[in-house]
């Protein structure tokens, strides 16, 4: 039977990592839940940190700095150049840099602009809260 909802541990260490989700949130307008539903999706944190790919196992498993930092100028907002050259240079194996990478790979494969100044809007929002029907739309 598949799982339809997370239980009270796996919700915590959701929890744990929230400050993360939020500044990825911050930076790239993907809400929180998103991020943490794909990274339950791809690992919840199985991977160790040196895993090809990282936590939210990307492929290539290492990307390019300059793809990744193309990524950033494209999809976020509120970072300057020095902190994009940051994130793209600690990379995909580095959790919080992963996460916001994360974000603006959704973005950009989801061709979601925010330039028209929107937050996600239903139905997509509560699809996301709940794909792959886990429960993150109880994670407030």
């Amino acid at each position: 039977m598949p799982k339809t909802s997370l239980d009270a541990s796996e919700i915590q260490h959701i929890l744990v990592e929230k400050s993360i989700f939020l500044q990825a949130e911050k930076y790239s307008g993907v809400p929180w839940q998103a991020m943490a539903a794909i990274w339950y999706r791809e690992s919840f944190s199985t991977a160790p940190p040196k895993t090809p790919g990282g936590q939210f196992q990307f492929d290539p498993p290492d990307p390019a700095i300059s793809f990744l930092k193309a990524l950033l100028v494209q999809y976020t907002t509120d970072l300057s150049a020095d902190e994009i050259q940051v994130i793209a240079n600690q990379g995909v194996n580095n959790f919080s840099s992963a996460c916001v990478l994360a974000a603006c790979h959704l973005r950009q494969v989801a061709k979601f602009n925010l330039a028209n100044e929107r937050q996600f809007e239903l139905p997509l929002g509560d699809s996301l809260r709940k794909y792959p029907k886990i429960g993150l739309g109880a994670v407030r």
